[in-house]
């Protein structure tokens, strides 16, 4: 959504209008409110703790020597930024009606340019890990030269570089525009982007193009693992080596099993989202019903769920990742309890 937009989703949730006819006592703000405030901070506060973990494990120095390693810690930080700064702004909003992005010209602009980028990167690293994940399938033995830890980093850097640029001219764009007593953030530039051609756009990078490349990625690495033979196993008859063990085999079974599960979480967690937007996307928000908009207010959680969830998603595929996550939180609760311990002599 523009800022535009973003503005009048906002006003109406909160207020159920988004004329100047305010009540705060309307029966929608309330639910809104009561909603958010119970489902979102739980959703923020778990989500970035759980990446964080998920960071820290992932940068251990026998996980960051794989790809999928980089892959996955570029995954756990652009979602930490998806939750603490659009997720947050959210919180704020639904439940305190404050609008950070309105509070000065320089927030109008670092968050109308974060809220859509950072979604954005969150979705093509996804994309990037599964053209990795789909290529080592089909070509196991050229992959395993081509799939190295500088790759990975060479990647998320050049998805990062092409998402910034194309989500930039939103930060020379947008200002804080004076109506009457109120700033409002809005993006006045429109021989850039007119709101039509920034709703495409929305629908088409953060969406569309992702789901397609996911679904066909995904589709052909569960046919090659559904018709799986040795030879496309990475197995050989003739050889013994750690690559063909059955202990690295099951490793690759199990990183090839998370990458499709984040995929299938990703777009069932934002198609309810891009659907809605397609649907009301021509339509004024005065004009569209309560359910609509309650719809939508429900699909942003969703849309932040998505960010939150995958440190779970991790614990329950791979119980590697699992063992490492106790060890860890077992060696600072160890060295906590050590501090605790001097502490006491002093």
């Amino acid at each position: 959504m523009n800022s535009t937009g973003d503005y009048e989703y906002y006003e109406y949730i909160y207020y159920g209008t988004n004329d100047n006819s305010h009540n705060k006592g309307n029966e929608l703000s309330k639910w809104v409110k009561i909603t958010s405030a119970f489902l979102m901070l739980p959703i923020i506060v778990l989500g970035v703790l759980g990446n964080l973990l998920t960071l820290l494990v992932f940068l251990t120095r026998e996980r960051r020597k794989s790809s999928i390693g980089i892959y996955l810690s570029a995954l756990a930080i652009a979602d930490i930024l998806v939750l603490t700064l659009p997720g947050m702004e959210f919180w704020l909003i639904t439940v305190h009606h404050k609008y950070i992005r309105d509070s000065s010209d320089l927030l109008c602009k670092l968050f109308s340019f974060v809220t859509p980028a950072l979604a954005c990167l969150s979705a093509w690293i996804l994309v990037a890990l599964s053209i990795e994940r789909m290529l080592r399938v089909c070509a196991p033995l050229k992959m395993n030269v081509l799939s190295k830890p500088k790759h990975a980093i060479f990647a998320v850097a050049a998805v990062t570089v092409t998402v910034s640029a194309i989500f930039l001219p939103l930060i020379s764009g947008s200002s804080l525009e004076k109506f009457g007593n109120m700033s409002i953030c809005l993006y006045i530039d429109e021989s850039i982007f007119t709101p039509e051609a920034f709703t495409a756009l929305d629908m088409t990078f953060l969406f569309a193009a992702p789901f397609l490349i996911m679904l066909i990625n995904n589709s052909i690495i569960l046919v090659k693992v559904a018709g799986c033979v040795e030879r496309y196993c990475g197995k050989s008859r003739e050889s013994n080596t750690v690559r063909n063990s059955p202990r690295h085999q099951r490793m690759l079974k199990t990183i090839t099993r998370r990458v499709i599960l984040l995929c299938v979480t990703y777009m069932t967690c934002n198609a309810p989202l891009m659907i809605l937007n397609a649907i009301g996307s021509s339509t004024n928000y005065d004009q569209l019903s309560p359910l609509f908009h309650n719809l939508n207010f429900m699909f942003h959680i969703l849309l932040y769920l998505n960010n939150s969830i995958n440190f779970l998603l991790y614990c329950l595929i791979g119980s590697s990742f699992r063992n490492d996550c106790l060890k860890m939180m077992s060696s600072f609760m160890r060295k906590l309890c050590a501090l605790c311990h001097i502490g006491t002599y002093k």
